[in-house]
């Protein structure tokens, strides 16, 4: 091979190194920039999603403080408490064999009386107005005709403010031999005070029905 031949052919060579080098960088330089757009895509689709999730955390926590303010708007009740009481009080008369005597001293307020030893031992009224209900359960001393036990549920509108449809469910447990009540609200005892304004609330009421039932229970 000549020199001139040989040159020829290094030349050739040299020229292809260089377009070779350049589809290379130009090669390299595509793919940099594909990885950079597939590098944002990707950047972009976690900000959606982490967008997107704080957004629907964000609609859960709406949901939720709406369904906390429509529990905090619900009627509290006593029914669970009242339950337990209600039975310990059946319960009682069971024990005591007590003979249960029908009669309605007021047509509008319906009781049940149950006698032993041929004393008003067991007494329970209901009233119900138009809007809620009151109820009571009077557990009678037979040596001194005394209350000895007496639980009033009061379930009343606030009548205080006409907007107000909600009816406050109240229970009261009056123990009048230690001056003591318990007050029952949500199933729960809030107050173990003496609450005595409460307690002669329908205090005339009670001695009227007994006095009424017991003449009633004699002349049978």
């Amino acid at each position: 091979m000549s020199l001139k031949e040989f040159c020829f052919f290094a030349y050739r060579y040299e020229l292809m190194a260089v377009f070779i080098r350049n589809d290379v960088k130009w090669l390299f330089g595509k793919s940099k920039r594909i990885f950079g757009k597939i590098k944002n895509e990707i950047l972009q689709i976690n900000m959606r999603i982490k967008f997107n999730i704080c957004s629907y955390v964000n609609i859960l926590i709406i949901v939720f403080f709406f369904l906390s303010m429509l529990s905090c708007d619900r009627n509290a009740n006593n029914d669970k408490i009242n339950k337990d009481l209600e039975n310990e009080f059946l319960t009682k008369i069971k024990q005591d064999k007590a003979n249960y005597f029908e009669y309605q001293h007021d047509g509008l307020v319906p009781q049940k009386s149950y006698f032993v030893k041929k004393k008003l031992k067991y007494l329970t009224f209901r009233h119900g107005p138009e809007i809620g209900f009151v109820e009571g359960r009077i557990v009678f001393d037979l040596n001194t005709d005394a209350i000895e036990k007496y639980t009033l549920r009061q379930a009343l509108p606030n009548f205080t403010n006409e907007n107000d449809n909600n009816v406050n469910d109240t229970i009261f447990v009056f123990y009048p031999k230690k001056n003591l009540t318990e007050t029952y609200f949500d199933d729960k005892l809030i107050n173990s005070t003496n609450r005595q304004t409460k307690y002669n609330e329908h205090l005339e009421f009670i001695n009227e029905l007994k006095c009424g039932t017991q003449i009633k229970y004699k002349q049978k």
